[in-house]
């Protein structure tokens, strides 16, 4: 797993690049990483969030997302 930050014209961008052996999680990981980083999105904007797991994931739509990602290719 790898984190970069690379310069934008209001602050920076900041990547996650994640490695599997096997591919056939891949989409799950996807969609939760998503939900992660929206916790983290909104943390930084100030509001107080804890985080997604579980049917708490769920509710926010991870089965969604897992599904979008599925669609991905390389994904």
């Amino acid at each position: 797993m790898r984190w970069r930050r690379s310069p934008t014209e209001t602050g920076c961008r900041l990547t996650l690049e994640q490695t599997m052996r096997e591919r056939n999680h891949a989409a799950m990981n996807a969609a939760g990483w998503h939900l992660c980083l929206d916790v983290l999105d909104d943390m930084a904007d100030g509001v107080n969030r804890s985080r997604l797991e579980g049917q708490d994931a769920a509710a926010y739509g991870w089965e969604a997302l897992r599904d979008k990602y599925s669609d991905v290719p390389g994904v």
